[in-house]
């Protein structure tokens, strides 16, 4: 006897899934023996295959001629909150958080410091490492962090399945950010090491004495930068005229809000200021600087690619796949299709 077979819409009121879910288990060979119509978009779909998929996902079988109204459960509804939450987390990090500019390292000594860029660590050989956050630490229970990959997993839908796995989307953007970063703290690096080589001391720690300033430093980074991306940042307005420091004999210059330099006259002052001047612009023009615009667009790119995906997930009408916390026994089992 010839085995019976359905079509994509038949099999969707079977199993409780989507029809787009069910097209994408035939194309992906998840559901054996069903086979596409010459060119069209209709499959038909053996018998045996549904009745596995049923028995895999706990459907009863009276819904085989009988379709129930889909309620969505508690669970399901959580996880599709979840990957909406988790879209907030796919941000490359930006230049001007000003935790960045308070926290990181500026004199470069060896440690461990956690930057809104990552994990810095600084060997001493001066060498830089950092590793970017995992996105999914620290925003759910680790379960539901779970469930919400299992579900991608098991979607039946590549775009979501991707985004998972040792080798996944959202795994190899974590670690390119961290490369990202790298790039950033070894540029800042090089300037660090130019500044210090100025005929003038250097304070890192906001002392208020003769001296370059780390916000020196910082604020030539980030313009070089913005300069390398076609867009200005710092200009000639942003340089104010040389102010008096209470209670002192020292005069401090500011580059907009943050005092680069401290001197005991203006004539000093101006000297830092062209300093500053020629710092920004020269290494707008570095190779390091293009380098790192070119990588931070490609991940800006790849990030809104993820986000997008994301956001298709937690607003599909069904949600797909599955994972430990659907099976009733709280175990999932091991053989899928």
């Amino acid at each position: 006897m010839k085995e019976k077979l359905y079509s994509i819409k038949e099999a969707a009121k079977m199993v409780h899934y989507d029809e787009r879910t069910i097209r994408g288990w035939c194309q992906n060979g998840k559901l054996p023996g069903a086979y596409r119509i010459g060119t069209a978009r209709k499959w038909l779909i053996p018998e045996s295959a549904l009745s596995q998929l049923q028995t895999e996902h706990n459907v009863p079988k009276e819904s085989q001629t009988e379709q129930e109204p889909y309620k969505e459960t508690p669970h399901k509804k959580k996880i599709r909150e979840l990957a909406e939450k988790l879209t907030d987390r796919i941000n490359l990090p930006s230049l001007f958080n000003r935790d960045l500019w308070v926290n990181w390292p500026t004199d470069f000594q060896p440690g461990k410091y956690c930057l809104p860029i990552g994990v810095v660590e600084i060997g001493e050989d001066k060498q830089i490492k950092v590793n970017y956050y995992d996105v999914s630490a620290n925003f759910a229970a680790l379960h539901l962090v779970k469930g919400l990959y299992g579900h991608f997993h098991t979607s039946g839908l590549s775009k979501f399945a991707e985004l998972v796995g040792d080798k996944g989307k959202l795994d190899s953007w974590v670690a390119a950010v961290g490369q990202y970063s790298e790039a950033l703290m070894t540029f800042l690096k090089v300037i660090t090491d130019k500044v210090q080589g100025y005929r003038t001391k250097v304070t890192f720690h906001d002392e208020v004495k003769p001296s370059l300033t780390k916000w020196f430093i910082t604020t030539a980074w980030v313009d070089a930068i913005q300069r390398a991306s076609g867009y200005s940042w710092i200009d000639d307005s942003w340089y104010k005229a040389p102010d008096n420091m209470p209670n002192t004999s020292l005069w401090k210059l500011n580059c907009g809000a943050d005092h680069i330099g401290i001197a005991r006259n203006k004539k000093t002052l101006k000297t830092y200021e062209n300093w500053h001047k020629e710092l920004r612009l020269n290494y707008a023009k570095d190779p390091l600087a293009r380098d790192i615009v070119i990588k931070g667009q490609e991940l800006s790119n790849i990030a809104e690619e993820i986000r997008q995906r994301l956001r298709e997930f937690s607003d599909m009408e069904r949600l797909p796949g599955h994972c430990e916390l659907c099976e009733p026994s709280g175990k999932l089992k091991r053989k899928r299709t």
